[in-house]
């Protein structure tokens, strides 16, 4: 690992940029009402289902969520995107994603549209998921390969980005 003093990113975007998707879905549904995702226009799909699913996928993204900062204290490296990781984790769920943490709230999203049955949780969600990946986690990945170099390149050829 090399000393680097540049921080991966000034500003906690991800968690800035879901909450303000998940409060501008709410908001917007509060204004104009929820569009399309309705239970009882949808015959095949009920009311019932849509938030069932909607909370097993919240439970999902949460438990993500937990597992990958579990498995970052566990390495004793930061959780923090303001800070520099003092090792590369290619562990657990960040075995399967190298953003696991950022797929969780994604995923959070989509539960969140489907047990409010509105389609502004999963547009603003997806919208979130775009800044993240390119305003955060591209510089966030130069970063990590100017700390890790070859190890870093090697990680990124076997796992992917978000899935």
């Amino acid at each position: 690992m090399k000393n680097v003093k540049t921080p991966p990113n000034r500003i906690p975007w991800p968690p800035i940029l879901y909450l303000t998707s998940i409060i501008s879905a709410y908001t917007i549904e509060q204004k104009w009402g929820a569009i399309w995702l309705d239970g009882h226009s949808l015959s095949a799909i009920s009311t019932i289902g849509f938030h069932a699913t909607g909370i097993l996928l919240i439970g999902a993204g949460l438990v993500l969520d937990f597992y990958s900062a579990i498995t970052l204290r566990k390495h004793l490296t930061t959780i923090l995107p303001t800070k520099a990781a003092s090792h590369l984790v290619t562990s657990g769920p960040f075995s399967i994603s190298r953003n696991p943490i950022y797929l969780g709230n994604t995923i959070i999203t989509f539960g969140l549209a489907l047990f409010f049955e509105n389609i502004w949780y999963i547009l603003l969600g997806l919208v979130a998921a775009f800044i993240t990946n390119e305003i955060v986690i591209k510089r966030e990945e130069r970063h990590l390969l100017e700390m890790f170099g070859e190890e870093w390149e090697k990680y990124t050829q076997k796992v992917r980005r978000w899935f």
